[in-house]
Parts: C-alpha cells; structure tokens; sequence
C-alpha cells in the first residue's frame, strides 16, 4: 500500500495581476490545473494494484461564462428616476463582452475594454476603468465602473494642412476644388462651377469638446455667400451627405448640404438654421430658420436681419460656436475690437436663452459628435478657421470613404451615428423625434440643457443598466414590474441580461445618485451592492501515466479520469481553498501484472471533455492511495 502526495510547485511560478490576484495559467509543468511531480526514490507499484483518490485541495477562482447574448448599456445623461425618456436627449449605448469563460482578472479587463469601444460621447470616450472589488476578507465581491468626464477645455488644434483633416461633403465637391493649410484657411478654387453646391467641405478629425468648446472662423475673405456650421458626422457616400430622416424629396447630390447648427450669408442677410423635427408626428427633419433678430430677450442684439451694410458698419468678420454640455451658442462678432454679439446662446441673458423659436436644440446621441462644415460658392473665397477646441482622443477614428467612388459603402468611426447610419437608420429617427429636441409647440416652449457642472464637466450623470429594468430602481423595491424608462423604444429584443454577473443582484439600474459617488463630479466610480454571480465548472483528476482505465461517454473513448471533484466542497463552499475528501472511494484496477516502476506522476484537473480548467489558482494538492486489489 501506497499513499502518495502530489502538488504543483507553487512558489516557484507563482505571478500576479494589477489587481494582486494569481494568474494561472500559463505556468508551465506546475501549474494548478496541470503539473509534473518528480522522484528522487522512484515510486514501486505492487502487481495487481488499485488507485483511488484519497483527497484533493484546490483553491478556485470566480470564473464567468459570456455567450454571444449576454450584454448591458450605460448612458451618459439626464438621469430618469420616474422622468418619462422622452425628456431625455440621450439613449444607452450597449456594451457586448466576447464570448468566452473568464476569472476575475480577465473579465475586468474584457469590460473595460468593451465600454472604451462602445460608442459613447468624446467627452467619455476612452475614460473607462474597472476595477475588481473585495469585501473585508479580500475576497472578491464584484466590479466597480469608474467613468471620467472631460473637464477642461482642450488646446485649440494645431492643423498640420493634410488631407485627413479636411474632406468634401457631398458628392459634388472634388478634392481638386478644396485649398487647406496648416493655418487652417479653406479656399475654394473652382472657376468654372458645374454644380451650385460644389464646394462644401468637412473637418471630420477631431470632434468638438463639449466642455466651453470654441469653433471660430473669420470669413473676412469671403467677398461672395458662404455658410459655416457643425454638423454629425456625415458623409457624401451615403444619401448624398445627409441623414436617413431627411426627405429624399429635398436632396439630391447638388441639393444644399446638411447642417445640424448652421449661420449662412446670402450675399445679402445673415441667417440662421437647424435641422430639427417638428410636432405634426412627421418623422422627418428639416432646415429651420432662427429669427435671431425677434428674441423677446432683455437686449437682443439686433432688432433687424443682418445686412451686408450691417456687417461692414459694424465691422463684423468672425463667427463662433461654443459647446456647453449639450447647449451651443452662436455669435457673431468684430475681432479688432473684440466685440462679440449674441445671436443664439443658452447662457446670455440678454436674450430669450431657452425658448424653442430662438434656441438651438440640445444635441443628442446623433450630434454629440459635433464637425466642422464649410462652403464657399465664388472661387478664390477664403474662411479661416482661427479656433477650434477639438478633442484629439487617441484611437478615435473619423468616417472613411472612397472620394473617387461614393457608391462603396463609408467605413463607420468611432461616433454613434455613423455606426447606425447603415444598420439601424430607426434609432435615429427616434431619437431625432423625441419631445427633447423638437421644435417650437405652444404647450412646450423651452428647451431643458444640461450645460457644464461645478466639477466643469458636462452636467450629465453615469447609469448603468444591466438587466430588464423595473419601475424604481432603489434597494427598497427591487421586485416591481418592468418598465422601459432608459432602454424605452428599443424594442428588438436587446435585453440587458448581466445585471448578477456585475454584482447588481436584484436591481436593473444604477444611477449615479445612488450607487455612485456623488452628483457633480467629474470622475465616477458606481459599485454594485451585491456579489457577482459567477459559473462553478465541474472538475476531474485525471493522472495521465498510470495505466488504470475509465470511460469517459461525452469524449467516447477511454480516459485516465480517476475522480470527479464535487461541485461544493466538505464545508458547503464553491470558491476560495476548497478540501474534497470522499467518505466513499472508487478503485481504479491498474491491470499491471508485473511490479510498477514510476519515476513521475502527471496530473491535470480537465473539464467533462478532458479540456485543462482554468480557474484553480494557487496551490493544489491531490493525495492518491495505491493498494492490492481486493476481490
């Protein structure tokens, strides 16, 4: 009789992760879940021997299957505790882990690398953290989501006069008609025109800061019409450069290109426009014109349309955009004496800052990526763009497109609409038609912003939603019947369905004001309140030298499989150092007719299909006795 100890060799290749938990794997011969033992004084085994397990010690590690189903979304915005969604400019964005069975460490990383590609906002984009949480024993409990917003306005872009900065915007434009330089002049060099709208053009590179985000452009040079706005992020090669929510009736590939926010000079009057929908129930958008010069503010700052002999007497030669939050404002303005005029802003109180005839609509997931747009329409024009506060995220990538042949399909980038242009057209004219971002109606009159915090961070909040959602969202009524308050409107079966693996337990839904740390602040950290559900795999030892023979049904064919290693150990637990010792053993016969000699024993611990697991962390220790057979 024989009782014989086996065990990886822990110390000498144990490593560790950022979070100071064991990695397992990849730890050659003395790995937890497969190693070598060696012996000075080779083992003897008697003829007409038998094997069984005596004991086995294993320290396993949370371990969490993700199937191609399993997802959740966060949004960045208004928080909707008992607010209707439609109130809301902003929807959630879904985040999808790779199908796969992950410990602790790995799936951390999988989320946050998942949330910094999903496609959010510029102001968070990129900003995710996750981070593993322990309770008082260091064990591990669950995730925590920490998502930082900007909080400074960038540097104004240096521009290096390439052509990645700068591309037509709509299929009449030739890359030939375009001059750019790196301080940032567009000239349009057309002599002979052919098409009316022929020299439009996009900065699609770097999209603007939200946070006080300036873009001015002095169009002193332009002695002709030109126009100068922000636009999402669209491209020539799909509707002629317009969204899918615009009546195809109105455009065609001359027809004047799409603007979001946009101020235009005739050659006779400045005026203002915005792409929005109305209330008639018309799903579509529409350029609508801004009578700037009728805001029933205090002090507007001008009682009639701009003329050309208004702009020459007040001297004014520049334009600029700012960007707060989701709020822009317009003004025009005299940079010799710099004198700027508001004409649509939702911070001046001069003027009537919130009312829907005057105001610009709150941009929304569409147009939370805001780009430049130009045109010029007389040769030899020129628009200067003097500032802009665009963000230069790395890894951020701008819609790409064959300018020699629009009829190929653009390659989305890393905003929202241009990855839904294509696949889901639906979801922008949903959002596009919320109450949030219509036009004037005489029982909804005012626009609700949500413009820039006291931490100088967009004034929006981080909401995680991880299962179906219900109608409250606080500990106290976890069982209420669902609801759709932020997910409202999808409607194609993407049900959030991680809401345990993250640590939620019974709730949906975490806000910020709840489960966060606090509301104003720039850099938030949301910790679930429960533990994580994680998958408890079955587990066999398998000693691959000796010759005993088991079956093994799923495999359909013989196996050295000599014990299966109980779901829950003696003590009743799952994870953690886990003891296994069978109060009844099951023999192996060997069949050795002849004395045994063995100068090593190989161990794994396989899955039912004989696959290495690899959740066991630590020390294992698997203790055999060998005896005579016993008939």
């Amino acid at each position: 009789m024989s009782l014989v100890i086996l065990s990886n060799t822990q110390d000498e290749y144990i490593r560790r992760d950022s979070n100071n938990f064991v990695i397992a794997s990849g730890n050659g011969i003395s790995s937890p879940s497969s190693f070598v033992n060696h012996f000075r004084s080779p083992l003897v085994i008697e003829p007409d021997s038998e094997v069984a397990v005596e004991s086995v010690k294993i320290r396993k590690g949370p371990t969490f299957d993700i199937d191609e189903n399993n997802l959740f979304y966060i949004y960045h915005g208004r928080e909707l505790i008992n607010v209707n969604a439609c109130e809301s400019t902003k929807e959630p964005v879904p985040v999808r882990i790779k199908k796969g069975s992950y410990t602790v460490s790995t799936l951390a990383e999988r989320i946050e690398n998942a949330l910094n590609r999903a496609f959010v906002g510029p102001a968070v984009w990129g900003k995710y953290k996750v981070t593993v949480n322990l309770d008082t024993n260091n064990n591990f409990k669950n995730f925590k989501i920490n998502q930082v917003a900007q909080t400074t306005k960038p540097a104004n872009i240096t521009w290096a006069g390439s052509n990645d900065e700068i591309v037509p915007a709509n299929p009449v434009t030739k890359r030939s008609y375009i001059g750019w330089n790196a301080s940032g002049e567009f000239t349009y060099t057309n002599a002979s025109p052919q098409f009316v709208n022929d020299g439009v053009v996009m900065l699609p590179k770097y999209p603007l800061s939200n946070c006080s985000g300036v873009f001015e452009v002095n169009f002193v040079n332009a002695a002709g019409p030109w126009t100068i706005g922000l636009s999402r992020a669209t491209n020539p090669a799909y509707n002629n450069g317009f969204p899918p929510n615009y009546p195809r009736n109105l455009n065609d590939e001359d027809s004047e290109p799409f603007y979001d926010y946009m101020i235009e000079y005739t050659g006779d009057f400045i005026k203002v426009k915005q792409a929005r929908t109305d209330w008639t129930g018309n799903l579509d958008i529409k350029m609508e014109e801004l009578n700037y010069w009728q805001n029933t503010g205090a002090d507007p700052s001008f009682l009639l349309p701009i003329d050309s002999a208004k702009i020459s007497a007040s001297g004014l030669d520049s334009v600029r955009f700012t960007l707060y939050g989701n709020a822009l404002e317009l003004e025009i303005g005299d940079t010799d004496t710099n004198a700027w005029y508001p004409l649509v802003s939702p911070i001046n109180a001069s003027l009537n800052n919130t009312d829907r005839r005057y105001s610009f609509k709150p941009t929304n997931n569409s147009t939370e990526s805001l780009y430049p747009k130009l045109q010029l329409y007389d040769s030899s024009d020129e628009l200067d763009v003097t500032t802009y506060n665009g963000l230069n995220l790395v890894g951020w990538k701008a819609v790409t497109f064959d300018e020699n042949d629009l009829s190929k399909d653009a390659v989305p980038g890393t905003d929202w609409y241009s990855n839904q242009i294509y696949d889901n057209p639906r979801r922008i004219r949903f959002l596009d038609k919320r109450d949030s971002v219509k036009g004037y109606n005489a029982s909804v009159t005012n626009y609700t912003y949500n413009m820039i915090n006291a931490s100088s961070a967009p004034d929006y909040n981080f909401v995680i939603i991880a299962g179906p959602e219900r109608s409250l969202t606080t500990s106290t009524q976890p069982n209420e019947a669902f609801t759709e308050t932020y997910l409202i409107g999808f409607g194609d079966g993407r049900v959030p369905n991680m809401n345990k693996v993250l640590g939620f337990g019974q709730l949906s839904v975490l806000e910020q004001s709840l489960f966060g740390n606090g509301s104003g602040i720039a850099s938030v950290i949301i910790t679930p309140p429960s533990n994580s559900l994680f998958m408890s795999h079955e587990g066999f030892v398998r000693v691959n030298n000796l010759t005993g023979v088991s079956y093994n049904g799923v495999k359909g064919s013989i196996s050295k499989i000599l014990y299966q290693i109980p779901r829950f150990d003696n003590s009743g637990n799952v994870e953690g150092n886990l003891y296994f010792s069978p109060g009844e053993k099951t023999y192996i016969e060997l069949g050795n007719t002849e004395r045994m000699i063995l100068n090593q024993l190989d161990v794994d611990i396989v899955d039912r299909s004989e696959r290495i697991v690899g959740d066991l962390l630590g020390s294992t220790v698997v203790v055999l006795y060998i005896r005579k057979v016993r008939r």
